[in-house]
């Protein structure tokens, strides 16, 4: 009997000291993935590119907003070296879309630099360090409110803009999918003799 006992004292310890060597281990690797965090998730790379990438969202949100109020058929066509070119109004010019993708693809390939694991994470992954990112930085958040994105609106009684992300999600999706895109941006507009458009891109 006692010597039942004292096997099954001991089975149970054995099994008590796995679990805890089994939890512990497991602890130390979570930890061992979150000190690797931080240094992406502060950096001044990954920062400048959630602020150009934002700056260039919205930008493009204002273009194809001003581009639907334009009547084509009233612009004035210009031949250039042999070509037809129609200048767009100074509303549209003035938000210097070519200068700001220049920017955010710089900003990508610095950080892809420096960070080149970041291009092999998941969505999930991504959108954990844009989102630690964004709670993190004073000066991220500062340049969001800035824009009138405002994702804690439960402690502020800011209301979202016009041209603004629905979501930290939309933000995180947006700057995934443009990390996986290619360097350059290109929009195709056509214009008909009407006076409308159609654009792609």
């Amino acid at each position: 009997m006692r010597k039942k006992l004292f096997n099954s004292g001991l089975t149970a310890l054995v099994i008590c000291l796995i679990s805890m060597v089994l939890f512990f281990v497991g602890c130390q690797s979570e930890r061992e993935i979150f000190d690797d965090d931080p240094a992406i998730v502060t950096s001044t790379e990954l920062e400048d590119y959630i602020i150009a990438a934002t700056d260039l969202q919205q930008s493009l949100k204002t273009f194809r907003n001003e581009l639907d109020k334009i009547n084509f058929a009233n612009l004035e066509t210009v031949i250039e070296n042999g070509r037809k070119v129609i200048y767009l109004p100074a509303s549209i010019r003035s938000l210097k879309l070519e200068e700001k993708i220049l920017s955010m693809n710089q900003k990508k390939i610095l950080l892809l630099n420096k960070y080149p694991e970041i291009a092999s994470l998941g969505l999930e992954n991504f959108s954990e360090k844009i989102d630690d990112c964004i709670k993190q930085s004073m000066r991220v958040n500062d340049f969001l409110l800035e824009k009138n994105i405002n994702f804690h609106q439960p402690l502020t009684r800011a209301v979202v803009g016009e041209y603004s992300f629905d979501s930290i999600n939309a933000v995180a999706g947006y700057l995934y999918n443009w990390m996986l895109s290619p360097d350059y941006v290109e929009v195709v507009i056509l214009t008909f003799t009407d006076g409308t458009l159609s654009r792609f891109g």
